[in-house]
């Protein structure tokens, strides 16, 4: 409508200024023509606002379907038997450090060495009462390491299996895990110490654990398994067998207190050669075979708490060897 009424001024003007210009039949025409243009203008106008119209209805439909379509959607969903997937979590780490070995004897070179480890693994709930956990480690099959040295020209690194269990943990006994495979220790091992545990130990076998609460501060615990130490063609298998209990006291979210008792027991030890690689690593032998049995009983007990968010802690372990027919049966450790 504005262009109509801009052309109709413009027609005016030049009809006021040059009235004698134009002679009248071509005046009448120039107006004829002006009106046509402004009835065109006003159908496209009329268009354009059909075509805006019907835009805003498709719009409103399309938006509709949308919807309609979004509340049908249904996340896909893995079969039942594959659901333990949907729960899978996968875990790894990475070390490297180098490591100086200061010579013992005079002569001898102190040794500087640099050592790498990469564990990835994986767990994943099956299902309310199943779990399962499998993990690769760099190394050898050496059972207490999971290091290996550079500098063997470049060579490739082996990958070892280092974690392969299944932990049952039935809804009928809560705080009860039953567990088979090569597993971590099930063991309460306080401050982490090696007096009878290596940390990089993964026994392999049979294992329990179970905890009792006695209040909101209070429980009991209670471990043990049977484990596979080595297999023999002449049955004379080396076994280990292994059951611990004890009791842990909460002061608070970080600090508390706990003690126990272990008691392990070596079968078909005595009289057998080196368990791995040769060396007694400081047990009795005579003519390269264990001189004594291992009955192991261990007191510990543990405290700890956190300073400035560093957890700090204080721990002990007594161990002797009821077993035992020689010295040194008896070892503290604090």
């Amino acid at each position: 409508m504005r262009t109509k009424r801009w052309i109709g001024m413009v027609f005016l003007v030049f009809a006021g200024v040059w009235p004698a210009a134009l002679p009248a039949d071509e005046v009448e025409d120039l107006k004829q023509q002006v009106a046509e243009q402004g009835r065109q203008i006003q159908s496209l106008q009329e268009k354009l606002e059909q075509l805006a119209t019907q835009d805003q209805k498709n719009n409103q439909i399309l938006t509709r379907h949308i919807n309609e379509l979004n509340e049908k959607y249904e996340e896909p969903q893995w079969p039942d038997k594959f659901k333990w997937i949907e729960n899978l979590k996968i875990y790894g780490d990475f070390r490297y450090r180098h490591e100086t070995i200061e010579a013992e004897n005079d002569g001898k070179p102190d040794q500087h060495r640099n050592r790498i480890r990469a564990r990835i693994g994986l767990n994943t709930d099956v299902n309310e009462e199943w779990s399962l956990g499998f993990r690769l480690a760099g190394g050898s099959d050496d059972p207490v390491s999971t290091n290996q040295t550079l500098g063997s020209a470049f060579s490739s690194k082996s990958i070892w299996i280092d974690l392969a269990y299944a932990d049952y943990h039935p809804l009928a006994v809560p705080n009860l895990n039953v567990i088979g495979g090569k597993m971590s220790n099930p063991f309460v091992n306080v401050g982490k110490n090696q007096l009878i545990w290596d940390g990089d130990l993964t026994p392999e076998g049979l294992a329990g654990k179970y905890k009792l609460s006695l209040s909101e501060t209070d429980e009991l615990f209670a471990n043990g398994g049977g484990f596979w130490v080595t297999e023999s063609s002449s049955g004379n298998d080396v076994s280990l067998w292994g059951a611990q209990g004890g009791w842990k006291h909460s002061f608070d979210k970080t600090a508390y207190a706990l003690g126990g008792i272990s008691y392990y027991d070596y079968g078909n030890i005595q009289d057998q050669g080196p368990l791995y690689g040769g060396k007694f690593f400081g047990n009795s032998s005579v003519n390269n075979v264990f001189v004594n049995d291992y009955n192991m009983v261990e007191l510990f007990a543990e405290a700890g708490t956190q300073v400035r968010e560093l957890p700090v802690s204080l721990y002990g372990t007594y161990v002797t060897n009821c077993a035992a027919d020689t010295g040194g049966d008896t070892v503290i450790y604090d």
